[in-house]
């Protein structure tokens, strides 16, 4: 035998995952150890360790192993990689991108998550060939915008980039922050009650990872800092509060919005457990007529025990949800819409096709997935077009917030939809696309997914119904 570096690791195996347990002393280099088997790989050599191998369609779901489990992944779009489970998705050890393989005979494959982009020159699916996404996807947007990684990290983008992080391409409309001093709690435009001050916060840099939050000392019940804005809503009107916030972990805070001015209290609120890490909170206010001024707050309430809580990142908008981060200091900003379009569509039959699209964390009610033209501007959370029903009531309780796949299929005798968990729809209306193809709007940029996509494929054939219920 051969005396090597004192230090073994302990594996087991698990349905073919090799999943590390312990450290303990040991010798290495012994000729003839025999390898871990897995159920899905082969015994090892002697001397070699063998992993599960799986294919990128068959691997088991990251969440029903332990983690850290790992597996080898021949057919990962990049090359043969070991790949390891962190819980919710099986990443690449070489980079920690989530594992992926193109679809069969499409012509167009966009893979946000995967950083995997590709397209044909034609409808034929073997000339299709990878290159950047900035050379399939243009983007217009008037100003810079900010969108959040898995991790929770964020990103700022400059103006006319495609905003495109692990977690996918972010699509949204326009919004106005109207708090001014989005990170300054103490400047001009905050109102402090009730005994509230502000100082610096010190220690775990904000999601941006430059700055640190303002530590809002809120000692008794009705502590706060407020911001009012000036502003007769409309009945219906949504505003929306948002942060990021931290502190000790399991105490809480309330955060709510209300009217400062003009007809009877109109409040909404939710009490935050904290954490000692950063979460972005919200709460969402829907206004009847009345107030002629309105604001939002976080305070110490007769429900909450926080008497101090680390705030960066407030955000006033007119919207039915939290957009991305807005950032202000001293003025309202708007963040402009994106305007996303496909460069050309050689990849596309135009009067045939299939499309397969999964889309996350959407809070637009009637966002375009994709505008190709009339008769196909198929929306969240699927319908072909305004004429066809929402397939909310099918959809097996799913949220906007939820991961959701779709599929659509087209030609000369109709149009086939369906969403994961829906029922399939279809209809007789001959369909076609033609540019411009936008995608996550429509023309008049009204229509905002105001969500990731995370992926899209097309086929320049319309698959089956089966099949379009097989890809979701």
């Amino acid at each position: 035998m051969s005396i090597g570096t004192e230090v073994f690791i302990q594996t087991t195996t698990v349905d073919g995952l090799i999943v590390t347990n312990q450290v303990t002393q040991s010798i290495i280099g012994i000729p003839g150890a025999q390898g871990a088997a897995g159920a899905a790989g082969p015994a090892g050599a002697d001397g070699v360790g063998m992993l599960g191998s799986f294919a990128v369609d068959a691997v088991p779901a990251a969440a029903t192993v332990p983690l850290g489990s790992l597996i080898y992944v021949g057919n990962e779009v990049h090359g043969p990689v070991m790949a390891f489970s962190d819980g919710v998705a099986w990443r690449r050890t070489t980079d920690r991108g989530e594992i992926y393989a193109p679809p069969v005979g499409a012509s167009l494959d966009l893979n946000f998550t995967a950083g995997y982009f590709s397209s044909s020159s034609d409808t034929n699916p073997n000339n299709i060939t990878a290159k950047p996404a900035s050379s399939i996807l243009s983007c217009a947007r008037a100003t810079t915008g900010w969108a959040e990684a898995a991790d929770g990290a964020l990103t700022e983008f400059a103006p006319n980039v495609l905003r495109i992080t692990d977690k996918g391409l972010l699509v949204e409309g326009a919004s106005t922050n109207r708090i001014t001093s989005s990170n300054d709690l103490s400047a001009a435009g905050w109102t402090l009650i009730g005994g509230a001050a502000v100082s610096p916060g010190i220690g775990a840099l904000t999601p941006d990872g430059v700055t640190n939050g303002d530590v809002l000392s809120i000692p008794v019940d009705n502590s706060q800092a407020a911001f009012a804005v000036t502003h007769t809503p409309a009945a219906g009107e949504s505003w929306t509060f948002s942060a990021w916030l931290r502190g000790t972990a399991g105490e809480t805070v309330n955060i709510y919005v209300d009217r400062q001015a003009g007809g009877a209290s109109q409040v909404s609120q939710t009490d935050i457990v904290l954490t000692a890490g950063w979460q972005r909170v919200s709460v969402t206010h829907v206004f009847t007529a009345g107030p002629t001024e309105i604001f939002a707050a976080i305070r110490n309430s007769a429900t909450t025990n926080a008497v101090s809580v680390e705030v960066w990142g407030a955000q006033f908008e007119q919207a039915e949800q939290a957009t991305s981060l807005i950032k202000t200091a001293g003025t309202a900003v708007t963040r402009a819409a994106d305007n996303v379009q496909f460069s050309d569509l050689l990849w596309s039959n135009g009067a045939v096709g299939t499309f397969a699209l999964e889309t996350s964390a959407c809070t637009s009610t009637f966002g375009r997935l994709f505008y190709g033209g009339v008769s196909l501007q198929p929306y969240f959370p699927s319908s072909i077009a305004i004429n066809l029903n929402l397939l909310t009531a099918a959809l097996g309780g799913l949220t906007k917030f939820d991961t959701l796949k779709t599929a659509l299929a087209w030609d000369a005798g109709g149009r086939s939809i369906v969403a994961g968990g829906g029922a399939l729809v279809t209809d007789a209306v001959a369909a076609t696309i033609s540019a411009p193809l936008y995608l996550g709007n429509r023309p008049a940029l009204d229509r905002a997914l105001n969500g990731y996509i995370r992926s899209i494929s097309y086929w320049p054939i319309r698959k089956s119904n089966a099949e379009l219920n097989a890809l979701v």
